[in-house]
């Protein structure tokens, strides 16, 4: 909601991580399966992507921001009231460990020695590369001014990217695990 309301780049620079912070300690995040968790992530994105370009060029960004954040609120207040917040029996059951920084430290630092991650988190990063700049970026721009596509045409044609992506990474998840050979 503060991304709207800034005139220089603070308010907007700081709108983002906080969006990934809750989202990643979200109650609810840790007990929808990643598969699905990822698939509906990026029909989200793709519907938003649509949504989104029919309100901008209907309204400013700044409203239809606006918009969505305040339809947005209730939304997550109904989640955080409704939801069950109870964990299941198998994960009640574990015992919880506290660790000192210290030792945190120490297992942070085991971590990024290995190498699996930095390959795992390299190859990743250069799958997803084009999704992010081309879909998120440029691609509505780009369909606009090289093929002549509308506004609405455009949206449409960059989310397919996003379906695509709703599709094949719980598919690509489960043929690793049938193959066993996850990084």
């Amino acid at each position: 909601l503060a991304a709207p309301f800034g005139e220089r780049i603070s308010p907007r620079f700081h709108a983002r991580p906080t969006q990934g912070l809750m989202a990643a300690f979200a109650p609810s995040a840790r007990r929808v399966p990643r598969p699905r968790a990822a698939a509906l992530g990026f029909i989200g994105g793709a519907v938003g992507e649509i949504m989104l370009t029919s309100l901008v060029s209907h309204f400013t960004w700044r409203h239809a921001i606006i918009g969505f954040s305040t339809l947005g609120i209730p939304i997550a207040l109904c989640f955080w009231i409704f939801l069950n917040k109870k964990p299941p029996t198998a994960f009640s059951e574990r015992k919880h460990y506290s660790l000192t920084f210290q030792a945190m430290w120490q297992q942070f630092k085991m971590i990024i020695k290995q190498h699996r991650i930095w390959v795992a988190g390299l190859l990743s990063s250069l799958i997803f590369l084009p999704t992010s700049v081309f879909a998120a970026l440029w691609g509505i721009p780009f369909l606009e001014r090289a093929y002549q596509y509308t506004t609405s045409e455009a949206a449409i044609a960059t989310s397919m990217i996003f379906f695509g992506w709703a599709i094949g990474a719980p598919i690509q998840g489960l043929i690793s695990d049938r193959c066993n050979t996850r990084l």
